[in-house]
C-alpha cells in the first residue's frame, strides 16, 4: 500500500452483473521477508512471496530467481517507495529463471521484491547481488549481448560522450550518486577524477547492440542568448561541443549556417541526458525543462559540411506538454 489512509475494494467482476449471490472476502496482512544484497535464499512463493531490502542511492543490483522444478514458471517484481512498480521480468534468466540485471537505485529507501507465480509449493532460490561492472575504456567501443553494467575511468572536467548502436536506454552512476537516468545517448562534462559506470538496458526483442565510449577534444566554445551569430569550423571527423545557460527561458531556437552542406544537432540537459536531436535540418527547437548549462553537439552531416558555419540561439516560449508515465506511476 502506498500511503496510510482509506481503501475500497472492487469485488465485481469487469463486464460482469451484480449478483446477490454470498461470498467470502478475506484480507491479509504480508510482512515481507528480509534479504541483504549478496545473499541468496530459498522458499517456496506460498510461503514467501515478497523480500525487502535496503538499497542505496546509486547502488547497482542483479536480481536473479531460479527454480529446478520444470512444471513452475518463476517471474520477478522490484517495487519502490510508494509501492511502485520499477522493473519486472519472467524469462531473461535462461529456461523458465527470471532475471532483473544491472537494475539502479535512484534513492536510498527500503526496496521490496515480489516473487511469483503466487501460491506455488515449488522450492525457487532468489539472490541479491551488487552487480559487477565489466570494464571499458574511454575511446572504445564493446558488444552488449545483455543488460549489465560497465566501468572506467574518468577525470575531472573531462568531457564523455556516450551512445549505443542501435539505440537502448543508458544511465551513468558517478562517485556514489546517479547522474543521468534513461536516455538514448548521454554527453557530460565529469566532475570527479574516479571510476564511473555506464549501465545498458537492452532494448525488448534486441539481441545485441554495441556501446561506443568518447571524449570530446576541443573543448567547450560559449554561446548566449541575443548576441550576435558565432563563428564555428566544422571538423570532417569530429564534433564541436557548445554549452548556454537557461538564463530563465522556456525554450531555444538554435540556428546553424553553415559555408555548405548541412549539420546535425544534439541538446543535452544539464545532467547530460539527451532532450532532443535534429539531423540536417541546420536548425533545433526545444524546451528547456530545467535550469542550468546546456551542452549542444554539432556535427557534420555529410563530409560536405566540413568548414565554417556560424551559430545563434534565441529564446523562446515553448510550453512543456505533460510527462507520459504508466498507470499507478508517477511522473519523474
Amino acid at each position: 500500500l502506498p500511503a496510510k489512509g482509506r481503501y475500497l475494494v472492487n469485488t465485481l467482476r469487469p463486464g460482469a452483473a451484480p449478483s446477490t449471490a454470498p461470498y467470502t472476502l478475506t484480507l491479509t496482512t504480508v510482512m515481507p521477508s528480509t534479504i541483504g544484497v549478496g545473499q541468496t535464499v530459498t522458499s517456496p512463493t506460498q510461503g514467501n512471496p515478497y523480500w525487502a531490502f535496503s538499497g542505496q542511492a546509486g547502488q547497482i543490483v542483479d536480481i536473479a530467481m531460479t527454480t529446478v522444478d520444470s512444471g513452475f514458471d518463476p517471474y520477478l517484481s522490484l517495487y519502490g517507495a510508494r509501492a511502485i512498480k520499477l522493473a519486472e521480468n519472467g524469462d531473461s534468466g535462461g529456461t523458465y529463471n527470471a532475471l532483473i540485471p544491472a537494475f539502479i537505485l535512484t534513492r536510498t529507501a527500503t526496496y521490496t521484491i515480489e516473487a511469483g507465480g503466487a501460491g506455488s509449493i515449488a522450492l525457487y532460490q532468489l539472490s541479491l547481488a551488487a552487480s559487477q561492472p565489466l570494464t571499458l575504456t574511454l575511446d572504445s567501443s564493446i558488444p552488449v549481448t545483455r543488460s549489465g553494467a560497465f566501468r572506467f575511468s574518468g577525470q575531472d572536467d573531462q568531457l564523455v560522450a556516450m551512445h549505443t548502436d542501435p539505440p537502448a536506454d543508458l544511465a551513468l552512476v558517478g562517485p556514489g550518486r546517479l547522474l543521468v537516468e534513461h536516455s538514448p545517448a548521454i554527453l557530460t562534462l565529469l566532475d570527479a577524477s574516479s571510476p564511473f559506470t555506464a549501465v545498458v538496458h537492452l532494448p525488448v526483442n534486441a539481441y545485441s547492440v554495441t556501446l561506443r565510449l568518447d571524449t570530446v577534444s576541443g573543448g567547450v566554445a560559449q554561446l548566449a542568448f541575443n548576441q550576435p551569430p558565432a563563428p564555428g569550423q566544422m571538423q570532417a571527423t569530429s564534433p564541436d561541443v557548445w554549452s548556454f545557460l537557461d538564463a530563465g527561458a522556456k525554450g531555444v531556437e538554435i540556428a546553424v549556417k553553415p559555408a555548405a552542406g548541412r549539420l546535425d544537432l544534439e541538446l543535452y540537459d544539464p545532467g547530460g541526458a539527451l532532450i532532443t536531436s535534429a539531423d540536417g535540418t541546420n536548425r533545433l527547437l526545444s524546451a528547456l525543462p530545467t535550469a542550468g548549462t546546456y551542452l549542444l553537439m554539432v556535427r557534420p552531416h555529410t563530409a560536405a559540411a566540413a568548414g565554417p558555419y556560424t551559430i545563434e540561439i534565441k529564446p523562446v516560449d515553448v510550453e512543456q506538454g505533460p510527462q507520459a508515465c504508466l498507470l499507478g506511476q508517477l511522473p519523474d
